[in-house]
């Protein structure tokens, strides 16, 4: 069974062959210079990835490919907003006791209110505070307001790293002061984990630099589980990770079992999917148990935690092609196809771009008798749009096949007409649009747009490089690279050597 990564919902795909590369009937690029590029890359992808692909559009559905520039950003800006909504700490706080969704609802409208306030006196941080009662009297929303006041401002003079740390703030120490007290006075759990968290990015962005003489590992580690052993599932899933991987401590994975649990009791879907990664690898210290996996990998399904389900739809698909692992996970073989399936769609709709694309793949595959070019277009361009470029490739070959199926059944639709004799048939082909002969007759048609048409399948040249674009003639191939071919050549396929 594939390994899974228990922080990040991604998953890598297997390598696949080169493009195979004609080498004969191949012109060689020239160097003219290239017009200007008329529409501007999106999804992430290069200049050259996207008029491919809209090349491609352009010849199955010239309407849809117009929008596609347009339509595919803004699906993906919606989608990503959709996705960091459902995969809120608020969220997954939902099925704990109230007290920490609300702890988590108080941190959150305090930072929004204090951006405001700071804009309503023109940035003064001072100016603010003045305004905030922080005596023995002082309430929990003050003291959160003061930490977040006192932790936004950053050195300056700190290096470019360590000045994305929390801890870069000259007043650190201050804000640090005031979410103490919010814990000790207040009872604030999410006080500690937030300074936990302020130790791992001082981790991440300055490696201990603004702490000279601590371990920030550690100190985030001890901070989490202060907020731990106050009841927090969040802070729990934490220390857990924290044992689970070794960040800061040694790794223990009994113990991170023990805290993986009280957060699962606490309904947080992180820790039902991290305990079902445990116990469908095994280690020295914690058995395999294919079934007790499935369960954890289950109750995070119902839990809305994507990355679950689509290591449900792999692994039901895994144990279609391979049906001796059904009886261990208690599975019906029978039924694993489908199930799996199923559980890829559901990951998808949480947006798994993975699973999207695995869905793909496999509506693309005749492996698993659900071939379907039309579904497998559709799963692709959703992985595309929640930022899989692997998906591309698959997209693009998707593409291919389905113009060069459009072009099979109409050449068998003319191979069954009775043409004998029938030149005025074959007069009004030879006579139409471009495109429409090459369909037809299976001939290429100049990617020059000069109207000329192959006699004999095989008699234009294709270009050395790209073999995507294929010319009458030296002088057509000449006057399209000027114009256009030059940008669109270089590295065409947008794949990175294997």
């Amino acid at each position: 069974m594939p390994k899974k990564n228990k922080n990040k919902q991604h998953h890598q795909h297997h390598n696949h062959p080169h493009h195979y590369h004609d080498h004969e009937h191949a012109i060689m690029p020239v160097d003219d210079a290239a017009a200007p590029i008329a529409i501007e890359p999106f999804l992430g992808l290069t200049l050259p990835q996207c008029e491919l692909l809209l090349a491609l559009y352009n010849e199955l559905n010239p309407n849809f490919a117009s929008a596609v520039p347009t339509v595919f950003p803004m699906a993906a800006a919606q989608m990503a907003e959709a996705s960091e909504k459902r995969n809120t700490i608020g969220k997954k706080l939902e099925r704990a006791p109230a007290v920490y969704l609300r702890e988590y609802e108080m941190l959150v409208a305090v930072q929004s209110e204090a951006i405001s306030r700071l804009r309503a006196c023109d940035m003064d941080v001072e100016l603010v505070v003045a305004e905030l009662t922080l005596d023995e009297n002082a309430t929990t929303k003050d003291l959160l307001m003061a930490s977040l006041l006192y932790g936004r401002v950053r050195d300056s003079q700190a290096r470019e790293g360590a000045n994305l740390s929390p801890l870069a703030s000259p007043n650190f120490e201050n804000a640090k002061k005031f979410y103490e007290r919010a814990l000790n006075e207040h009872g604030f759990s999410m006080a500690a984990a937030q300074l936990g968290s302020f130790y791992v990015q001082e981790d991440k962005h300055a490696a201990g630099a603004n702490c000279p003489g601590l371990d920030p590992k550690k100190v985030a580690f001890d901070w989490y589980k202060v907020a731990a052993e106050m009841g927090n599932p969040m802070a729990q899933h934490k220390v857990a990770y924290f044992l689970d991987t070794g960040y800061g401590y040694d790794k223990n994975i009994p113990e991170a079992v023990v805290w993986y649990e009280k957060a699962y009791d606490q309904g947080f879907p992180d820790s039902a999917h991290n305990l079902a990664i445990l116990y469908q690898e095994g280690s020295p210290d914690l058995p395999t148990d294919i079934k007790r996996a499935l369960s954890y990998f289950r109750q995070a399904v119902a839990w809305d935690y994507a990355a679950s389900a689509n290591s449900l739809g792999r692994y039901h698909l895994l144990v279609n092609s391979q049906p001796d692992l059904a009886e261990p996970a208690g599975l019906d073989v029978d039924q694993c196809r489908e199930t799996g399936l199923g559980y890829l769609g559901t990951a998808g709709t949480l947006g798994d771009a993975d699973a999207l694309c695995l869905l793909g793949i496999v509506y693309a595959s005749r492996d698993y008798d659900v071939y379907d070019l039309d579904k497998s277009q559709s799963y692709l361009e959703l992985a595309l749009i929640h930022g899989d470029q692997q998906a591309y490739t698959y997209l693009v070959r998707v593409l291919r096949g389905k113009l060069e199926m459009r072009t099979t059944e109409i050449v068998s639709k003319m191979e069954q007409l009775d043409v004998k004799g029938g030149s005025e048939l074959s007069d009004a082909l030879v006579a139409g649009p471009g495109e429409l002969r090459a369909a037809a007759l299976g001939l290429a048609s100049c990617d020059n747009g000069c109207g000329r048409v192959e006699k004999v399948k095989g008699q234009f040249k294709k270009c050395a490089n790209c073999k995507l674009r294929i010319y009458c003639s030296r002088e057509c191939q000449k006057a399209d690279w000027k114009g256009r071919h030059k940008a669109e050549c270089a590295n065409i396929w947008g794949l990175e050597p294997t």
